[in-house]
């Protein structure tokens, strides 16, 4: 493969048009110049530190709940949360003799409209985001890529949506 002609980025531009490429449409959404100052005091602040080998605390932990499905309910796992002062909204789960209640199924159902939106995401980016192992040196680089993981995930869900209400107009 050879040097790339006068007209060869031209023409791959074009042909990103003419597919109606996702990344055309962030473009044109979204004003990117506006990041430039929140990146560059990242990337300043990123490179400081209060201590060599400094470990923050849990005490930044803002999640006070646990959702998962039934198969990781158990004594021991309810007890743990307990003890980490975390509320479990882990489904339940029916047995051949005892079926749930009405009350536990729409308990359930509310979980579920919880987990499904989370679950959305986790799994876009799990599947074509670079999977779920982040592998950087630091909970500042990996806050970062996060970050960013999840900045990326929006703008392709905005265009996603801008499109399909578009196609309803």
């Amino acid at each position: 493969m050879g040097e790339p002609g006068s007209f060869d980025l031209s023409r791959r531009y074009e042909g990103l048009d003419a597919k109606q490429d996702s990344l055309v449409a962030i473009l044109a959404a979204v004003p990117f110049e506006l990041f430039r100052p929140q990146l560059k005091a990242a990337l300043v602040a990123g490179g400081l530190r209060t201590a060599e080998g400094a470990r923050k605390s849990a005490a930044g932990r803002t999640a006070s709940g646990v959702w998962a499905d039934s198969g990781y309910r158990s004594t021991e796992i309810e007890a743990a949360l307990a003890a980490g002062s975390l509320v479990s909204h882990i489904h339940r789960r029916g047995t051949r003799n005892k079926p749930l209640t009405k009350r536990q199924e729409a308990a359930n159902k509310t979980r579920s409209k919880v987990r499904a939106r989370v679950e959305h995401v986790f799994g876009n980016q799990h599947s074509s985001m670079g999977g779920k192992f982040i592998r950087t040196i630091g909970i500042i680089r990996a806050t970062a890529r996060i970050g960013l993981q999840n900045l990326a995930y929006n703008m392709r869900r905005f265009v996603v949506l801008e499109r399909s209400a578009m196609a309803a107009a």
